[in-house]
């Protein structure tokens, strides 16, 4: 996007890809955030920001985009999907794998800013949600700080996994989806909402019906490592 914005490039081939090895879930059982369970079955271990959450499960996939400079796009007669409205990073620092709620909310800010967008104007929020302890509760925290309870917010995790460098496009992929069906997707096996992670409208059961304009995507990394992007349905500039 900044490329573009820039004038240095036209069109970008931008996303990530991800697959599940032996390695990767060592890794997370190291920093004891994988998922673990003798009873429940694989389908219902990532809960997330459910009280009864376990951590995360592992997921594989894909998710690519070309991002365009719209004249280019017109050019070529290309189907625009949307629009990127807003974005913003940054990083706390201070440990390898606790989110900070306060430079998540901060994130969040500086993305509204760059979009010139204030929270009432975010139809729906998608959540990173791993289903971590600490990792869903500081998310939640800076959702709650800043939105309160007003708008919907879902994590796909609990139905797709953590596909760890595929998630935020693969996750954002599915909103674009959810925006032509007019409905959010419910948090699959979010049951009981954990009470560190309360103050948040969230999506539970089943699909919400709602007309969905613009979403706001976060994406959580190890290290502190925040970003957002929103998304906007593309309109004609008059």
């Amino acid at each position: 996007m900044e490329q573009i914005q820039l004038g240095r490039q036209d069109v970008m081939v931008a996303g990530g890809t991800d697959e599940v090895t032996h390695v990767v879930s060592a890794s997370f059982q190291q920093v004891f955030a994988h998922a673990e369970s003798e009873t429940l079955p694989a389908e219902e271990m990532s809960r997330p920001f459910d009280a009864e959450r376990l951590g995360l499960v592992c997921g594989e996939g894909a998710g690519i985009f070309v991002v365009e400079e719209l004249e280019h796009a017109r050019k070529r007669g290309a189907n625009i999907l949307a629009e990127i409205l807003g974005y913003a990073t940054n990083c706390s620092g201070w440990h390898v794998s606790k989110s900070d709620s306060g430079q998540i909310r901060r994130c969040m800010e500086l993305a509204l800013l760059d979009a010139g967008l204030s929270p009432s104007e975010i139809d729906v929020i998608s959540t990173h949600g791993t289903a971590t302890r600490n990792g869903d509760a500081a998310e939640a925290q800076a959702i709650a700080a800043l939105f309160g309870s007003t708008t919907p917010a879902n994590s796909l995790k609990g139905s797709l996994g953590h596909t760890l460098g595929a998630s935020g496009t693969l996750e954002a992929a599915v909103f674009l989806e959810s925006m032509k069906r007019s409905e959010i997707l419910p948090t699959r096996n979010l049951t009981r909402i954990a009470d560190e992670c309360a103050g948040v409208d969230w999506v539970m059961g089943a699909p919400r019906p709602a007309p969905l304009r613009t979403f706001l995507k976060n994406s959580i990394a190890l290290g502190g490592v925040n970003s957002t992007m929103i998304i906007g349905a593309f309109q004609e500039p008059h």
